[in-house]
């Protein structure tokens, strides 16, 4: 239960009722950050509480467990800009500095055993999944958090019966744990992930984690948003108070996935001291939804000499600052439209396509990620492809881990928006990979893969590819899993794929005609139209399928949705019954015919 309750806060914690990027919070305390500083590990922290767990003799990095080469604190000048801006839009005052004093005084020792004891940690993506909840801090020193994290070294079961009651108190809730009051953040945040109009419920891939989802694969979020079917381009369902940003931005979350869909940023940490000192506050251009721009010229020129720095460092030959400088542009291009432009006009393109190559992970993610977070502005998009990107990203999509892989997935989506990308990448080797992906990644994975492949069978020439990679079971699966939250998803891909002889017969062989009627009749009004088109598609051109669908009971739910489905939906749908009406009063005319003929050629008696 601790980690749940970990999770919870660290998507949900909010400041005045307002999301706090989870980003802009210390690791430690979960707290909005007022002095956030870089340690040698290359993570970002709060300045009191870092140095209060250092003061107790740990030389470990709390969150990586990485040994410190050295205690210095940097100051982190790019995320307390950040975050000064966060507070201006939003009407939030900028957090007081922690006092040591005023500290949790079991912070280090707490921490010392949690980092000590390895069985509780687990390599790749969930590393920090059995991490516990965090350390209890005092109300008096917590302005933007009415929020208490009760930890224990004990066991998960320890947690859970420690956990005696809970009083539902609004906007959170209190818990009475050993006599001691603790205010838990109730799960109130929640993505909508759409596609062709689908509604549902997600993790999120939104995509708010780490560098992946601009928010799964943007940092996590993502990409899952609503196609046109007419551009195929990505509609994100997003707080208006919140700086625009990707699903794949902030797909992994610091202490493991979170189910709540969080509007934080992604562990955006690892910056250098070159890196940091250049981007001071007022060189930020943060927008939301609300608000315009906050750039002067000075600014501007300023933000120009920063962006031309962090390419310098990223044709250097340091690791730490390619690794730095690729974190930094691809914060930079999450927030604002015109950092986008800028980034691109400033040359940092083609550099970052030279780093897909890189051996070095973090370095290879943030690449990526910067890339896909770049890619939503449409110029942009063609450049990107220009650079020579789409090769890379296929060898990322093949080999990569799993966050790069859906970050791929999510770049290959978004510049395949573009006809003339979906040309390059249909033609690159990317959809054997993404049809893998879909097969047997994770749901954000799947997801993404199902937004790429969706994008990429718009174009004929690829639909044949599609269907020769084997992806028509994997979607048939999918529709058939409401729980998975990926059935409009998939009718909308199988809907184009139904428009070639390969793939009507790749759908009535592996089983998908059942599937389909059953969301003409059950599902949403989006999948119930791609459904509908699908049908028209299988009946029209196979007296098989025909048969086969008016076995299954397609007529009802067909009629229904001829008088009350959506334009297109009620079109398709009255389009394929009067196709069964003609087929019947043909084989009724045929069969006239054969009587009268048997009539005229039977002998006199």
């Amino acid at each position: 239960m601790g980690d749940d309750l970990a999770e919870q806060k660290q998507a949900q914690i909010e400041c005045g009722g307002i999301p706090v990027p989870a980003d802009f919070r210390c690791p430690l305390s979960l707290e909005l950050m007022s002095d956030p500083v870089i340690v040698a590990s290359g993570q970002t922290y709060e300045r009191g509480y870092i140095q209060q767990w250092l003061d107790q003799g740990n030389t470990t990095c709390p969150k990586t467990r990485q040994p410190l080469t050295h205690t210095n604190l940097i100051p982190n000048y790019t995320v307390k800009a950040l975050i000064a801006s966060w507070c201006e839009v939003n009407n939030v005052p900028f957090p007081e500095p922690v006092k040591l004093s005023n500290l949790c005084t079991g912070i280090g020792t707490l921490y010392s055993s949690v980092v000590s004891n390895r069985a509780s940690f687990i390599s790749g993506d969930q590393r920090f999944r059995d991490l516990p909840a965090l350390p209890l801090l005092h109300e008096s020193r917590t302005p933007h958090r009415k929020f208490f994290l009760d930890i224990s070294p004990s066991s998960e079961k320890s947690n859970q019966e420690n956990d005696i009651a809970q009083h539902s108190t609004g906007h959170g809730t209190k818990q009475s744990t050993n006599g001691a009051q603790t205010w838990v953040c109730s799960p109130s945040v929640s993505r909508k992930d759409s596609f062709n109009g689908d509604s549902s419920n997600s993790h999120t891939h939104s995509r708010n984690t780490s560098s992946s989802s601009v928010a799964s694969s943007a940092d996590e979020t993502l990409f899952s948003a609503a196609f046109d079917e007419n551009t195929g381009e990505r509609a994100q369902q997003l707080p208006n108070d919140v700086p625009l940003q990707l699903h794949a931005v902030q797909r992994r979350p610091i202490f493991g996935q979170n189910n709540h869909g969080s509007p934080g940023i992604a562990s955006f940490n690892r910056l250098s001291l070159s890196s940091s000192r250049r981007l001071r506050g007022p060189d930020l251009l943060v927008q939301t939804r609300n608000s315009v721009p906050v750039a002067t010229e000075d600014v501007q020129s300023d933000m120009r000499a920063n962006i031309l720095g962090l390419i310098g460092d990223l044709k250097s030959g340091s690791a730490d600052s390619q690794r730095a400088a690729a974190t930094s542009l691809r914060l930079l291009a999450k927030y604002s439209p015109e950092n986008r432009k800028l980034i691109a006009n400033c040359g940092a393109i083609a550099p970052l396509v030279t780093l897909l190559d890189s051996k070095e992970p973090q370095t290879q993610e943030n690449a990526v990620t910067a890339l896909l977070n770049l890619s939503i502005d449409d110029n942009n998009k063609s450049e990107i492809a220009s650079a020579g990107a789409i090769g890379p990203l296929v060898k990322v999509l093949k080999s990569g881990t799993g966050v790069v892989r859906e970050n791929a997935a999510a770049t290959l989506f978004s510049l395949s928006v573009l006809d003339e990308n979906k040309v390059a990448v249909g033609e690159s080797g990317a959809i054997p990979p993404l049809v893998e992906l879909l097969m047997h990644g994770s749901l954000r994975g799947k997801k993404d893969a199902a937004t790429a492949l969706f994008n990429l069978s718009i174009l004929h020439e690829n639909k044949a590819r599609i269907v020769g990679a084997g992806a028509v079971k994997p979607l048939i699966e999918l529709m058939t899993d409401p729980a998975a939250g990926m059935v409009d998803k998939a009718v909308a891909v199988l809907a184009n794929l139904a428009s070639i002889q390969e793939g009507r017969s790749a759908i009535g062989e592996d089983g998908g005609i059942p599937a389909l009627v059953e969301v003409v009749e059950l599902g949403s009004q989006r999948g119930k139209e791609n459904a509908a088109a699908a049908l028209l598609h299988l009946c029209t051109n196979s007296h098989k399928f025909r048969a086969m669908v008016l076995q299954e009971g397609a007529i009802p739910p067909l009629v229904a949705l001829s008088q009350s489905g959506t334009t297109r939906a009620k079109e398709k749908a009255s389009s394929l019954l009067r196709h069964f009406r003609e087929q019947r009063q043909a084989a009724l005319g045929r069969g006239m015919r054969d009587r009268n003929t048997d009539q005229l050629q039977r002998p006199y008696v």
